[in-house]
């Protein structure tokens, strides 16, 4: 795991390699940018152990789901453009 300076210093040289960047690539380091900003904070907070423990059931929760709806959803049955188009 990345320790807090350790992000601040990448957050830093993504700034400073942005200045220069083509498009496609700013766009790539603003994500990168907020995903770092994202983990620099859950760092800073010092999280416990119950919180990582509830987040990590709600996260396998969802996946779950997820991963039980596909093929349903890929069929065009739950949601989506196909289930909309359909009823019309």
């Amino acid at each position: 795991m990345k320790t807090i300076d350790q992000i601040k210093k990448e957050e830093e040289d993504l700034r400073n390699e942005a200045r220069d960047a083509d498009h496609t690539r700013s766009k790539q380091i603003k994500r990168r940018l907020e995903l770092l900003k994202t983990c620099r904070i859950y760092l800073e907070t010092e999280p416990s152990e119950q919180y990582l423990r509830e987040e990590l059931h709600r996260v396998t929760k969802n996946m779950e789901i997820i991963e039980e709806r596909f093929p349903a959803w890929s069929a065009g049955k739950i949601g989506g453009v196909h289930g909309a188009a359909a009823s019309i």
